[in-house]
Protein backbone atom coordinates (compact mmCIF):
# COMPACT_ATOMS: atom_id res chain seq x y z
CA UNK A 1 0.00 0.00 0.00
CA UNK A 2 1.22 3.31 -0.72
CA UNK A 3 1.35 6.24 1.98
CA UNK A 4 -0.07 9.55 0.53
CA UNK A 5 0.10 12.85 2.60
CA UNK A 6 -2.51 15.84 1.02
CA UNK A 7 -0.95 18.93 0.40
CA UNK A 8 -2.43 22.18 0.95
CA UNK A 9 -3.75 22.56 -2.90
CA UNK A 10 -5.63 18.71 -2.97
CA UNK A 11 -2.40 17.02 -4.75
CA UNK A 12 -0.69 14.27 -2.89
CA UNK A 13 2.92 13.99 -1.40
CA UNK A 14 4.80 11.20 -1.67
CA UNK A 15 5.40 10.10 2.00
CA UNK A 16 9.02 11.07 2.76
CA UNK A 17 9.34 8.76 5.53
CA UNK A 18 8.72 5.82 2.90
CA UNK A 19 10.32 7.33 0.22
CA UNK A 20 13.69 9.24 0.00
CA UNK A 21 13.24 12.34 -2.38
CA UNK A 22 16.51 13.21 -4.34
CA UNK A 23 16.83 16.77 -5.58
CA UNK A 24 18.03 16.92 -9.31
CA UNK A 25 18.49 19.89 -10.73
CA UNK A 26 15.46 21.74 -8.18
CA UNK A 27 13.02 18.38 -8.89
CA UNK A 28 12.19 15.79 -7.27
CA UNK A 29 13.42 12.52 -8.17
CA UNK A 30 11.18 9.23 -7.36
CA UNK A 31 13.42 5.94 -6.18
CA UNK A 32 12.64 2.80 -7.70
CA UNK A 33 10.30 0.53 -5.89
CA UNK A 34 10.30 -3.37 -6.48
CA UNK A 35 7.19 -4.09 -8.27
CA UNK A 36 6.79 -4.87 -11.47
CA UNK A 37 4.82 -1.93 -13.42
CA UNK A 38 8.26 -0.10 -13.01
CA UNK A 39 9.45 -0.76 -16.39
CA UNK A 40 6.51 1.69 -17.29
CA UNK A 41 9.18 4.25 -16.32
CA UNK A 42 10.98 3.84 -19.63
CA UNK A 43 9.86 3.43 -23.07
CA UNK A 44 8.32 0.22 -23.64
CA UNK A 45 9.91 -1.59 -26.91
CA UNK A 46 6.74 -4.37 -27.48
CA UNK A 47 6.55 -5.80 -24.28
CA UNK A 48 2.87 -6.43 -22.81
CA UNK A 49 1.47 -3.55 -20.06
CA UNK A 50 1.66 -4.45 -16.78
CA UNK A 51 -1.55 -5.35 -14.98
CA UNK A 52 -1.27 -2.66 -12.81
CA UNK A 53 0.47 0.71 -11.86
CA UNK A 54 1.52 2.17 -8.52
CA UNK A 55 1.08 5.80 -7.21
CA UNK A 56 5.10 5.62 -7.46
CA UNK A 57 5.56 4.64 -10.47
CA UNK A 58 2.71 7.01 -12.09
CA UNK A 59 4.81 9.52 -10.44
CA UNK A 60 8.06 8.43 -11.52
CA UNK A 61 6.53 7.85 -15.56
CA UNK A 62 6.33 11.82 -15.11
CA UNK A 63 9.58 13.30 -13.05
CA UNK A 64 11.91 10.45 -14.38
CA UNK A 65 11.86 11.60 -17.96
CA UNK A 66 11.78 15.09 -19.71
CA UNK A 67 8.11 16.71 -19.13
CA UNK A 68 6.10 17.60 -21.77
CA UNK A 69 5.70 21.45 -21.85
CA UNK A 70 3.31 22.58 -19.65
CA UNK A 71 3.80 20.36 -16.69
CA UNK A 72 4.93 22.04 -13.81
CA UNK A 73 7.75 19.54 -11.64
CA UNK A 74 8.24 20.55 -8.18
CA UNK A 75 10.50 19.62 -5.74
CA UNK A 76 8.98 17.52 -3.48
CA UNK A 77 7.71 15.33 -5.90
CA UNK A 78 4.01 16.39 -5.84
CA UNK A 79 1.32 14.09 -7.79
CA UNK A 80 -0.46 14.73 -9.65
CA UNK A 81 1.53 17.45 -11.96
CA UNK A 82 -0.37 20.92 -12.66
CA UNK A 83 -0.55 20.76 -16.24
CA UNK A 84 -1.08 23.96 -18.61
CA UNK A 85 -0.21 22.89 -21.80
CA UNK A 86 -3.88 22.64 -22.96
CA UNK A 87 -5.66 24.36 -23.87
CA UNK A 88 -4.97 26.57 -26.55
CA UNK A 89 -5.80 28.95 -28.34
CA UNK A 90 -5.63 29.96 -32.06
CA UNK A 91 -2.14 31.57 -31.35
CA UNK A 92 -0.87 28.58 -29.38
CA UNK A 93 -1.37 30.42 -25.89
CA UNK A 94 -3.36 29.05 -23.21
CA UNK A 95 -7.18 30.26 -22.99
CA UNK A 96 -7.26 32.28 -20.33
CA UNK A 97 -9.68 31.51 -17.14
CA UNK A 98 -9.34 27.54 -18.84
CA UNK A 99 -8.56 25.27 -15.23
CA UNK A 100 -5.10 23.63 -15.82
CA UNK A 101 -5.56 19.88 -16.04
CA UNK A 102 -3.58 17.27 -13.71
CA UNK A 103 -0.86 15.02 -15.57
CA UNK A 104 -1.12 11.10 -13.38
CA UNK A 105 0.68 8.99 -16.39
CA UNK A 106 3.06 9.20 -18.73
CA UNK A 107 3.04 5.90 -21.19
CA UNK A 108 5.59 6.17 -23.54
CA UNK A 109 6.38 2.60 -25.80
CA UNK A 110 8.57 3.02 -29.29
CA UNK A 111 6.98 1.71 -32.62
CA UNK A 112 9.76 0.76 -34.95
CA UNK A 113 10.01 -1.15 -38.41
CA UNK A 114 11.62 -4.05 -38.90
CA UNK A 115 15.57 -3.98 -39.31
CA UNK A 116 16.82 -3.57 -42.29
CA UNK A 117 21.08 -3.52 -43.53
CA UNK A 118 19.52 -0.89 -45.53
CA UNK A 119 19.24 1.42 -42.38
CA UNK A 120 22.40 0.40 -41.15
CA UNK A 121 24.58 1.43 -44.69
CA UNK A 122 22.73 4.86 -44.69
CA UNK A 123 23.83 5.28 -41.07
CA UNK A 124 27.58 4.14 -42.30
CA UNK A 125 27.29 6.79 -44.85
CA UNK A 126 26.98 9.05 -42.13
CA UNK A 127 30.58 8.62 -41.10
CA UNK A 128 32.08 10.67 -43.74
CA UNK A 129 32.87 14.24 -42.99
CA UNK A 130 31.07 17.20 -44.22
CA UNK A 131 27.33 17.34 -42.47
CA UNK A 132 26.35 18.27 -39.47
CA UNK A 133 24.45 15.09 -38.87
CA UNK A 134 27.69 12.80 -39.82
CA UNK A 135 28.99 14.97 -36.74
CA UNK A 136 26.87 13.77 -34.50
CA UNK A 137 26.94 9.93 -35.86
CA UNK A 138 30.50 10.00 -35.35
CA UNK A 139 30.24 11.39 -32.16
CA UNK A 140 27.76 9.01 -31.03
CA UNK A 141 29.58 5.83 -31.86
CA UNK A 142 33.06 7.51 -30.67
CA UNK A 143 31.24 7.52 -27.15
CA UNK A 144 29.86 3.89 -27.54
CA UNK A 145 33.65 3.02 -27.89
CA UNK A 146 34.64 4.45 -25.38
CA UNK A 147 31.62 3.48 -22.81
CA UNK A 148 32.58 0.10 -23.75
CA UNK A 149 36.37 0.21 -22.40
CA UNK A 150 34.41 1.71 -19.61
CA UNK A 151 32.12 -1.29 -19.03
CA UNK A 152 35.28 -3.68 -19.52
CA UNK A 153 37.40 -2.80 -17.10
CA UNK A 154 34.68 -2.93 -14.62
CA UNK A 155 33.29 -6.15 -16.11
CA UNK A 156 36.86 -8.41 -16.91
CA UNK A 157 36.10 -11.02 -18.88
CA UNK A 158 32.91 -10.64 -19.84
CA UNK A 159 32.34 -10.54 -23.58
CA UNK A 160 31.26 -7.95 -25.50
CA UNK A 161 27.63 -9.72 -26.54
CA UNK A 162 26.45 -9.02 -23.06
CA UNK A 163 26.97 -5.37 -23.31
CA UNK A 164 25.72 -5.38 -26.49
CA UNK A 165 22.72 -7.51 -26.12
CA UNK A 166 22.12 -5.93 -22.34
CA UNK A 167 18.32 -4.40 -22.56
CA UNK A 168 18.66 -3.02 -19.30
CA UNK A 169 20.83 -0.35 -20.61
CA UNK A 170 18.82 0.84 -22.93
CA UNK A 171 17.75 3.85 -20.49
CA UNK A 172 21.02 4.96 -19.51
CA UNK A 173 22.30 5.28 -23.27
CA UNK A 174 19.50 6.83 -24.51
CA UNK A 175 20.58 9.43 -22.41
CA UNK A 176 24.25 9.17 -22.70
CA UNK A 177 24.20 9.06 -26.65
CA UNK A 178 20.78 11.33 -26.48
CA UNK A 179 22.65 15.02 -27.48
CA UNK A 180 24.55 12.77 -30.31
CA UNK A 181 21.86 11.06 -32.03
CA UNK A 182 19.67 13.97 -31.82
CA UNK A 183 22.41 16.21 -33.52
CA UNK A 184 22.14 13.25 -36.57
CA UNK A 185 18.31 13.42 -35.95
CA UNK A 186 18.21 9.56 -35.00
CA UNK A 187 15.92 8.35 -32.24
CA UNK A 188 17.40 6.31 -29.71
CA UNK A 189 15.49 3.61 -30.25
CA UNK A 190 16.40 0.06 -28.73
CA UNK A 191 17.47 -1.44 -31.86
CA UNK A 192 19.74 2.05 -32.77
CA UNK A 193 21.21 1.73 -29.36
CA UNK A 194 21.92 -1.85 -29.40
CA UNK A 195 23.24 -1.29 -33.30
CA UNK A 196 25.56 1.54 -31.65
CA UNK A 197 26.86 -0.78 -28.75
CA UNK A 198 27.52 -3.33 -31.70
CA UNK A 199 29.99 -0.65 -33.62
CA UNK A 200 31.46 0.68 -30.14
CA UNK A 201 32.29 -3.08 -29.26
CA UNK A 202 34.08 -3.52 -32.50
CA UNK A 203 31.36 -6.84 -33.40
CA UNK A 204 30.78 -7.38 -37.29
CA UNK A 205 27.20 -6.51 -38.62
CA UNK A 206 24.64 -9.29 -37.85
CA UNK A 207 21.16 -9.89 -38.04
CA UNK A 208 20.95 -9.40 -34.80
CA UNK A 209 22.43 -5.75 -34.01
CA UNK A 210 20.68 -4.04 -37.23
CA UNK A 211 18.89 -0.58 -36.07
CA UNK A 212 15.08 -0.36 -37.19
CA UNK A 213 13.23 3.67 -37.70
CA UNK A 214 11.03 4.25 -35.16
CA UNK A 215 8.79 6.79 -33.56
CA UNK A 216 8.14 7.11 -29.46
CA UNK A 217 4.72 7.40 -29.13
CA UNK A 218 3.40 8.82 -25.51
CA UNK A 219 0.21 8.97 -24.32
CA UNK A 220 -0.63 11.36 -21.47
CA UNK A 221 -3.18 10.26 -18.86
CA UNK A 222 -4.38 13.13 -16.51
CA UNK A 223 -6.79 12.10 -13.28
CA UNK A 224 -9.01 15.27 -11.39
CA UNK A 225 -8.69 16.02 -7.80
CA UNK A 226 -11.33 17.66 -6.03
CA UNK A 227 -11.47 20.73 -3.27
CA UNK A 228 -11.49 18.21 -0.36
CA UNK A 229 -9.45 15.35 0.69
CA UNK A 230 -12.86 13.17 0.04
CA UNK A 231 -13.35 13.56 -3.30
CA UNK A 232 -10.34 11.68 -4.24
CA UNK A 233 -8.23 11.26 -7.39
CA UNK A 234 -10.31 10.40 -10.42
CA UNK A 235 -9.71 9.28 -14.04
CA UNK A 236 -9.99 12.28 -16.33
CA UNK A 237 -11.71 10.06 -19.41
CA UNK A 238 -9.81 12.67 -21.97
CA UNK A 239 -5.79 10.92 -22.75
CA UNK A 240 -3.72 12.81 -25.37
CA UNK A 241 -1.61 10.93 -27.51
CA UNK A 242 1.50 12.27 -29.04
CA UNK A 243 4.02 11.51 -31.76
CA UNK A 244 8.04 12.14 -31.77
CA UNK A 245 10.55 11.65 -34.31
CA UNK A 246 11.50 13.62 -37.33
CA UNK A 247 9.05 12.83 -40.05
CA UNK A 248 11.50 12.67 -43.05
CA UNK A 249 12.53 9.30 -41.40
CA UNK A 250 9.43 7.74 -41.26
CA UNK A 251 8.42 5.26 -43.28
CA UNK A 252 4.81 3.84 -43.76
CA UNK A 253 5.14 0.49 -41.83
CA UNK A 254 6.38 2.88 -39.01
CA UNK A 255 3.14 5.04 -38.94
CA UNK A 256 0.78 1.83 -39.46
CA UNK A 257 2.46 0.27 -36.15
CA UNK A 258 2.33 3.51 -33.99
CA UNK A 259 -1.05 3.32 -34.57
CA UNK A 260 -1.16 -0.22 -33.12
CA UNK A 261 0.42 1.08 -30.14
CA UNK A 262 -1.36 3.85 -29.44
CA UNK A 263 -4.71 1.85 -29.82
CA UNK A 264 -2.99 -0.67 -27.14
CA UNK A 265 -2.56 2.20 -24.67
CA UNK A 266 -6.44 3.28 -25.04
CA UNK A 267 -7.58 -0.19 -24.71
CA UNK A 268 -5.45 -0.72 -21.83
CA UNK A 269 -6.54 2.78 -20.12
CA UNK A 270 -9.98 1.56 -20.69
CA UNK A 271 -9.59 -1.54 -19.09
CA UNK A 272 -7.53 -0.21 -16.16
CA UNK A 273 -10.43 2.69 -15.56
CA UNK A 274 -13.02 3.83 -17.77
CA UNK A 275 -13.44 5.19 -21.63
CA UNK A 276 -15.20 8.74 -22.53
CA UNK A 277 -19.25 8.11 -23.45
CA UNK A 278 -18.82 8.77 -26.79
CA UNK A 279 -16.05 6.09 -27.36
CA UNK A 280 -18.60 3.35 -25.54
CA UNK A 281 -19.45 1.17 -28.06
CA UNK A 282 -22.64 0.03 -26.32
CA UNK A 283 -23.90 3.69 -25.90
CA UNK A 284 -24.07 4.51 -29.41
CA UNK A 285 -25.90 1.55 -30.23
CA UNK A 286 -28.27 2.36 -28.18
CA UNK A 287 -28.65 5.64 -29.05
CA UNK A 288 -29.15 4.06 -32.85
CA UNK A 289 -32.45 4.49 -34.16
CA UNK A 290 -34.12 1.50 -33.54
CA UNK A 291 -32.55 0.75 -30.60
CA UNK A 292 -33.85 -1.34 -27.43
CA UNK A 293 -34.43 1.30 -25.14
CA UNK A 294 -34.97 -0.84 -21.59
CA UNK A 295 -31.98 -2.53 -20.24
CA UNK A 296 -31.39 -5.62 -19.32
CA UNK A 297 -32.77 -7.23 -15.76
CA UNK A 298 -32.15 -10.16 -13.82
CA UNK A 299 -33.81 -13.36 -14.96
CA UNK A 300 -33.96 -12.24 -18.24
CA UNK A 301 -33.23 -15.32 -21.09
CA UNK A 302 -30.72 -12.48 -22.88
CA UNK A 303 -28.85 -13.25 -19.75
CA UNK A 304 -28.82 -16.92 -20.25
CA UNK A 305 -26.48 -19.28 -21.64
CA UNK A 306 -28.29 -22.48 -22.45
CA UNK A 307 -31.84 -20.03 -23.62
CA UNK A 308 -29.18 -17.85 -25.69
CA UNK A 309 -28.03 -20.77 -27.20
CA UNK A 310 -31.25 -22.47 -27.65
CA UNK A 311 -33.41 -19.63 -28.64
CA UNK A 312 -31.69 -19.67 -32.59
CA UNK A 313 -29.96 -23.04 -32.72
CA UNK A 314 -32.85 -23.79 -35.98
CA UNK A 315 -29.62 -24.12 -38.48
CA UNK A 316 -28.17 -26.85 -36.24
CA UNK A 317 -31.52 -29.25 -36.74
CA UNK A 318 -30.02 -33.23 -37.67
CA UNK A 319 -31.98 -33.07 -40.97
CA UNK A 320 -30.34 -30.64 -42.62
CA UNK A 321 -27.11 -31.87 -42.36
CA UNK A 322 -25.69 -34.87 -44.03
CA UNK A 323 -21.90 -34.80 -42.31
CA UNK A 324 -22.10 -35.14 -38.64
CA UNK A 325 -18.29 -34.08 -38.21
CA UNK A 326 -19.31 -30.76 -39.84
CA UNK A 327 -22.61 -30.41 -37.53
CA UNK A 328 -20.41 -31.01 -34.36
CA UNK A 329 -18.15 -28.09 -35.01
CA UNK A 330 -21.00 -25.74 -36.10
CA UNK A 331 -22.88 -26.43 -32.81
CA UNK A 332 -19.18 -25.69 -31.36
CA UNK A 333 -18.62 -22.26 -32.70
CA UNK A 334 -22.51 -21.86 -32.05
CA UNK A 335 -21.93 -22.11 -28.29
CA UNK A 336 -18.40 -20.13 -28.42
CA UNK A 337 -20.66 -17.14 -29.92
CA UNK A 338 -23.74 -17.86 -27.42
CA UNK A 339 -20.96 -17.76 -24.64
CA UNK A 340 -19.62 -14.49 -25.93
CA UNK A 341 -22.42 -12.54 -26.23
CA UNK A 342 -24.24 -13.70 -22.96
CA UNK A 343 -20.56 -13.01 -21.13
CA UNK A 344 -20.99 -9.51 -22.27
CA UNK A 345 -24.51 -8.78 -21.60
CA UNK A 346 -23.73 -10.04 -17.89
CA UNK A 347 -20.99 -7.85 -17.48
CA UNK A 348 -22.38 -4.98 -18.80
CA UNK A 349 -25.38 -5.49 -16.20
CA UNK A 350 -22.97 -6.18 -13.13
CA UNK A 351 -23.59 -9.94 -12.95
CA UNK A 352 -21.65 -13.11 -11.80
CA UNK A 353 -20.23 -13.63 -15.75
CA UNK A 354 -19.58 -17.11 -14.63
CA UNK A 355 -21.82 -19.88 -16.65
CA UNK A 356 -23.70 -22.90 -14.97
CA UNK A 357 -21.77 -26.21 -15.36
CA UNK A 358 -22.52 -28.90 -18.03
CA UNK A 359 -24.21 -26.35 -20.00
CA UNK A 360 -22.50 -26.99 -23.16
CA UNK A 361 -23.31 -30.75 -22.74
CA UNK A 362 -27.17 -29.62 -21.73
CA UNK A 363 -27.35 -27.75 -25.47
CA UNK A 364 -25.63 -30.36 -26.98
CA UNK A 365 -28.23 -32.53 -25.38
CA UNK A 366 -31.03 -30.80 -26.24
CA UNK A 367 -29.89 -30.55 -30.12
CA UNK A 368 -29.35 -34.30 -30.55
CA UNK A 369 -25.80 -33.97 -30.81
Amino acid sequence: MVHTDEGNDGRRLLDPGLYFVQRRGGVGRVPPVDCSCWRLTWPLAGEPLPDHVCLNTMAATVYHHDAPAGAALTPDVAWPVRYVGDPLDGRGCPVPGAPPRQLGLILREWAEEDPSRTFAAELASLASPGSWEGMGWRWAVSSAGAEFRRWTRHHPGAGAEAWVFDAALDGEHSRVFGVQLARAGILPTPTVLRHLRALGAGLSESRETLPARGLLVTTLVFVRTGPIAEYGVRYDRHPQVHLGGPSELMTGPIWDRAGKVARRHRDWLRKQYDCHPLADRILRYRSQAGAFSSSLQRGSKDLDYVAEALGNATHLAPARWRDRRERDLAVTRHLDSAYRRVLKRRQRAGIDPTPPPNWRQQVRAALGS
